[in-house]
């Protein structure tokens, strides 16, 4: 699923082995009622501006930022999605027809990032409008299997605030600036790209509390500075970050400087680590927008994908590869690296 925000709709595709043989296929579109349209709406299946998606494979559910209308739209995919679908409800807003920003314990403001914890059913929301971050348990509002949801469900804890009142940013190991990503692993560390304050914080463990610190920063030496730069240490409004477990890396798309940046993390996180890599730009010096097979202009996410072959009624192929997915925004593509 890609979030095509411009067009006010999220695009699902069947994907293959052969990528290059035309194993991409472009199947359906939600938030409108064909491929050829993109009006915003507010509606229980219209979208407007629609900038992240998340997505819970065990339970099928498909969870949209729509962040227009300061709200996600929960989608019960269990027999697969199909165009124009209706959302089973909303969370962040009172109803589907209902898109007033807010700071509260249901309100949300410009939602733009997702992530979705399958270990302890915990989806988290970066609530861009408000400096923070929100952890929903599912367990205490949405119904494993997407069969029962309630619009205007309760969060159960805040990162960036000290409560759900409060809205301020700040330059901390407490506090956000436009946070606009959040990317959870398998231990339950959390990546929180810090947008406005161009770092990646990392917060260590299942969040039970309002208000945690962060433990490590990558883009700053420290969680008191925040400004941009042009190395291989620094970022310049980062907007996305995600782990790599399978290679022990980390990701950022470091939007401002028109380029991904790889971490080895295989020996954890630490203050103003450097890349390993660079994609998009042939060194750490340069960040310039272009359009090339190997450029990036203000690459928005970055996402890993095993890409695997059902062999005899296997599900998973020795001769699987992973691919690194760009979302490659100002150049109004999907860009696929093969990680050989």
């Amino acid at each position: 699923f890609v979030a095509d925000t411009v067009s006010n709709r999220v695009l699902g595709y069947s994907i293959g082995v052969d990528l290059a043989g035309g194993g991409i296929i472009e199947k359906e579109t939600l938030g409108q009622q064909d491929f050829t349209s993109s009006t915003s709406g507010l509606s229980d299946f219209e979208m407007s501006g629609p900038k992240a998606v998340a997505i819970d494979l065990v339970n099928r559910q498909l969870f949209v930022a729509d962040t227009g209308n300061n709200r996600v739209m929960v989608f019960n995919i269990t027999d697969g999605a199909t165009t124009g679908m209706v959302a089973l409800y909303v969370i962040g807003q009172p109803s589907a027809f209902d898109n007033t920003a807010g700071t509260s314990q249901a309100l949300l403001s410009q939602p733009t990032g997702l992530d979705y914890d399958h270990g302890s059913n915990v989806l988290y929301i970066a609530d861009t409008g408000n400096n923070r971050v929100i952890v929903t348990d599912g367990d205490q509002g949405f119904q494993v299997g997407g069969l029962i949801g309630e619009s205007g469900m309760s969060f159960s804890y805040v990162i960036g605030q000290t409560d759900f009142n409060t809205a301020t940013s700040g330059l901390s190991a407490t506090k956000f600036s436009a946070p606009q990503g959040v990317d959870v692993n398998t231990n339950g560390d959390i990546l929180v790209t810090d947008t406005g304050n161009n770092r990646v914080l990392e917060f260590a463990g299942n969040i039970a509390a309002n208000g945690n610190s962060a433990t490590q920063v990558i883009g700053q030496v420290n969680v008191t500075l925040g400004t941009s730069g042009l190395t291989d240490s620094t970022l310049n409004a980062p907007t996305s970050a995600v782990w790599d477990y399978s290679r022990g890396l980390l990701y950022v798309s470091d939007t401002g400087n028109n380029r991904i940046l790889a971490y080895d993390v295989a020996g954890g996180v630490f203050d103003g680590m450097s890349a390993t890599f660079v994609i998009g730009q042939s060194n750490f010096t340069s960040g310039s927008a272009a359009v090339a097979q190997d450029r990036v202009s203000a690459p928005a996410s970055v996402v890993t994908l095993d890409i695997v072959d059902e062999v005899g009624g296997s599900t998973f192929d020795a001769g699987a590869r992973e691919n690194i997915w760009v979302s490659d925004s100002g150049n109004n593509r999907v860009l696929i690296f093969d990680y050989e």
